[in-house]
């Protein structure tokens, strides 16, 4: 059982394999942990009361060159898929760990653990939700 506040916890999934670039949606609540999979061609996710996650520590070392291993996500305690591209959006939230160790915006340096009221996906962007 989740003990937090946070049902959710959102990430874009890139292993190769079935599921490879999709959004991984997984319920912090759910016994069995079985992500749900989202195509940002054709679903866009809408996240309420959420948090930029991030392993500064994992973060750090993918940013000094080694291998990619999963560092960040957003918790959020709602998340609803919702048909097509959103087409209003504001903020965009980046992370890209062999170009920064943080979740950024264009212009903030550092939003680890930065709390949004929503959040939406447009392809694979995170932006705050207008």
């Amino acid at each position: 059982m989740n003990n937090n506040k946070y049902n959710y916890k959102v990430r874009f999934h890139l292993a190769k394999g079935e599921n490879y670039m999709k959004w991984q949606v997984r319920d912090l609540n759910d016994p069995d942990g079985n992500p749900a999979y989202y195509d940002p061609d054709d679903t866009r996710l809408l996240m309420v009361n959420c948090k930029l996650g991030n392993k500064p520590s994992v973060a750090k070392k993918i940013f000094e060159g080694e291998n990619k291993t999963v560092c960040a996500w957003v918790w959020c305690t709602h998340v609803w898929p919702l048909p097509g591209p959103e087409t209003r959006v504001g903020k965009q939230y980046r992370y890209n760990p062999r170009s920064s160790p943080h979740w950024h915006t264009q212009d903030e340096i550092n939003v680890d653990n930065c709390e949004i009221d929503k959040l939406t996906t447009l392809g694979r962007g995170i932006f705050k939700h207008v």
